[in-house]
């Protein structure tokens, strides 16, 4: 019900929480380790940083597989997502799962997980936008990359994501 309410725009009517309900439902019964609540409240995440619950609606199963995939929460997932979304103006679903799956590979093959990395990529977005990385998939990859190189000489996820900034801020 909260969902419906707050991703209701000005003039629009609310969207019925029992037909969202059934989608989270469908969504979660087709992702193993998935729950229907989880992917309620990742669906909220991506509301709550883009205000478009049409966009999410569309990607929740995106979501929720790359949860799967990688080890990571769903709602991490999703406010990569979002970040994806806002950042690097990826839209289309077709996208989203491409740049996901780059990040999820990258991840492991190198020493940083998507598990890992998805909490902190609202902090790493910020800073390649800021800097003005490429747009797109080819961006996201990029990002990808130098997260993993900044992984492989630093302890943690945080120290990783604060190496990637400084990168940035520098340059």
């Amino acid at each position: 019900n909260r969902l419906s309410i707050s991703a209701r725009g000005a003039g629009q009517e609310a969207v019925d929480p029992k037909i969202l309900q059934k989608e989270f439902e469908k969504t979660a019964a087709a992702t193993p380790g998935q729950t229907a609540a989880g992917i309620a409240e990742a669906v909220q995440a991506f509301v709550t940083k883009t205000g478009r619950l049409d966009v999410a609606r569309s990607q929740q199963g995106v979501f929720a597989t790359v949860a799967s995939a990688s080890g990571a929460n769903v709602t991490d997932i999703a406010g990569a997502a979002a970040d994806l979304f806002q950042k690097f103006d990826i839209t289309k679903m077709e996208d989203m799962a491409d740049a996901m799956a780059a990040l999820t590979f990258q991840g492991k093959r190198g020493a940083f997980e998507l598990k890992d990395a998805a909490s902190q990529f609202p902090r790493l977005a910020a800073a390649a936008a800021s800097f003005g990385l490429d747009k797109g998939i080819g961006g996201v990859r990029t990002l990808g990359g130098l997260t993993q190189i900044a992984k492989e000489s630093t302890g943690s996820p945080e120290q990783a994501a604060t190496a990637v900034e400084a990168m940035f801020r520098q340059l």
